[in-house]
Formats: structure tokens, sequence, C-alpha cells
């Protein structure tokens, strides 16, 4: 699977890897976990990954909106709201990381339906995702809300440099927290009768929007763009296994004695047992590949609600796993754009949409044709 995964990095998009050399920082800078976040996490995670007890988890919490006036005009509603984390109830977060912040804009008339965007890596802020996402789809009469990543913008913790996570645990508590707070606005939505919500994301944004849509009840449209089926191989194999701060992560390694007895499935991720001797890079794929994979996941209520996108010569997402649209969820839709990771990002927000508007339109052909 290595060898696989040295020949597509070959063959893979030559500006992805210099886009790399360009970033010199590095994540997982002080290890493993943020005191015992990392065994809070693996107690709540199976809690997650069945959506009969998804369903469970305490999830009615206030939320405060304000009225963005800059923007509200005759023909749209823009609000700004906040409200705290489901999961800092379950589990300690950082301070900064516990109040959720989201901006929304929707139609006043004849709104289809509310796309969630979900942010990739770096994207701190809501200005990207207005400009390239929002503002354009409501031209087609669709509202978004825009969430603010743990970790990121007003949610940065202090001690955090830009984007580079601290710990391996400050990953999986943003994902798990972006999950539980999508629920929330998702069922904000349906009170305001909005219409049906759809969620979205680019690279790290695919993969937890992807995340989140296994635990809605319905069927509902989720477009991942630049994702795939498990991130366990995109931090351990492809370009971004060279941001990660290895030496750190071997000199930090947990108590495996205590991380097995936690989790079980882990074990079941991999063949390769835990052991004394056992690598950095071997537990952060065990432990990912468990976290993240969308197998462990409930399966959609209706994949064929799914647009996955995939970059032809995407250097940070290896695809050398389960075939998200043929095995993970048979029935979802795939796109190829030519190109790597770098360029979908900055050259095919007009690719996404597009996806996003089939997907929509491919919801309401089902579910609301009369």
């Amino acid at each position: 699977m290595i060898s696989e995964v040295a020949h597509s990095l070959k063959e893979a998009s030559l500006f992805d890897r210099l886009f790399r050399h360009l970033n010199l920082t590095k994540i997982f800078v002080n290890g493993w976990s943020d005191g015992n976040a990392l065994f809070e996490f693996l107690n709540i995670m199976p809690q997650v990954q069945k959506r009969s007890s998804f369903l469970e988890v305490p999830l009615d919490v206030p939320i405060e909106i304000s009225t963005d006036k800059a923007n509200t005009n005759e023909k749209v509603d823009c609000f700004t709201g906040k409200f705290k984390s489901p999961l800092s109830l379950q589990m300690n977060m950082r301070e900064e990381t516990q109040t959720c912040h989201f901006w929304s804009c929707v139609p006043k008339h004849g709104c289809r339906a509310v796309v969630l965007h979900f942010a990739g890596t770096g994207d701190h802020g809501y200005v990207r995702r207005k400009v390239s996402f929002a503002k354009p789809l409501l031209e087609h009469n669709l509202g978004s809300v825009i969430i603010e990543n743990p970790f990121y913008g007003v949610r940065k913790p202090k001690e955090q440099f830009r984007s580079q996570l601290r710990f391996v645990s400050d990953l999986l508590v943003m994902g798990t927290a972006l999950v539980m707070e999508a629920n929330v606005i998702m069922r904000y939505l349906e009170k305001l009768s909005l219409g049906f919500p759809c969620l979205t994301g680019i690279s790290l944004g695919g993969y937890t929007c992807s995340l989140a849509a296994t635990t809605w009840p319905k069927p509902i449209p989720v477009v991942p763009c630049l994702s795939w089926t498990t991130s366990s191989n995109v931090y351990t194999q492809g370009l971004l296994s060279t941001f990660v701060n290895w030496p750190k992560l071997q000199s930090s390694m947990p108590d495996l004695n205590q991380f097995e007895y936690q989790n079980r499935f882990i074990r079941s991720a991999s063949s390769t047992k835990l052991e004394d001797t056992i690598s950095a890079q071997v537990l952060l794929f065990q432990l990912l590949e468990a976290a993240t994979h969308l197998g462990n996941y409930s399966a959609l209520v209706d994949p064929r609600l799914a647009t996955v996108v995939v970059a032809t010569k995407d250097a940070y997402i290896p695809r050398n796993t389960d075939d998200l649209t043929l095995s993970v969820w048979p029935g979802a839709t795939r796109i190829d754009i030519e190109g790597g990771h770098m360029q979908g990002i900055l050259n095919h927000s007009h690719s996404f949409r597009d996806a996003i508007l089939q997907t929509v339109n491919r919801y309401e052909h089902l579910y609301l044709k009369t």
C-alpha cells in the first residue's frame, strides 16, 4: 500500500508538491493529547458513529441570534448565531473552542434549501465561503450557513499558531464538535421552515460534512469536495504527512495498555496489534482509521443524495482505500476534476457549486416532485 501511495505521489500534481514547500509549519507539535482529551473523545466516539445512539445526544441548546444589518436587505435575511457546543457538555474543551459561531444568509422568499458550508484546512472566518459559495448560491434561491471550525478564527486557542493544531486530539475534537453543532443548526433551520438542509465542504470540510451527514436521520444532500473515505492515509501517507511532527509523536506515545483497553475497535481497524514497539505512524493510522473511516459510521439514509468531487492528481488525499462511492456509499455520484488538490481549491469553486446545485435538484426530484 505504501508503494502504491509513493507511485501515486510521483504522478500527483506538481503544483501540490511545490505549494507544500511554501508552508514550513508542522502540526501535532505538542503530541497526542491535550490533557485527557484523547481518551475522553474515544469514550464518546462510539455514540457518534451509530445514528441510533447519536440521536440520544443532548442537542437542545439555546442559540443567540443577531441580525447582520450590513447584508440584510429586501431580498435576503442575514444573521449570525452562537451557542454552546454540545460536545463541551460531554468532555473538556479548550475555553476558546466551546462556543460555536456561524453566519447565515437566506432568501426572504422561496428558499429551496439551506447549505451548510464546512471549513477546509486553514479557512478561518467566513469571507472565502461567503464570496465563493454563499452569495452565488443565493441566485438559485439557496440559503447558506457558514460554520466556524473549533480551533479556527474566533475559536482559535491563544497558544495556537495559525492553523497549526497542537495535538492529535485537537483534530478529533474539531470533527466531533462540528458534527454535533451542525445537527443543532439543522434542527434550528427546520423550525424556521427554510427548506431542507444540504451539507458541503472542501478538503477537511469534505470529511467533516460527510461525518455530519451520517448522523442525520433523514435523506440529506451531501457534497464532499476533495476528500474521500478516511483521513488515516491523508495524515500518514499523503503529502500532508510531511507536516506531522513525527519525532514528537514518537517520543510522547500514549499508554498503549490504556489505549487498547478503552478502544477495542482500534484493533479491528487494522491487522497490526498494538504493541510497545508500535511506531507513531502506525498508531496514528489506526486511530484515524477507527475515528474517521466512513464505513465505521451509519450509512446515509439515501446515498443517492451524495455527490463526491475528487481531483484526479490529488497529492494530499490518497484514494488507496475503500471506494467511497462504490463500497461505502453505493449509489453516490462521483465527479472528477482535472488537476491537484490546491488547483481544485483555487480554480474549481464553480465545479463545487455546480455539484451542489445538481445534488439539490436530485433531492427535489426524488422527494419533492409532485
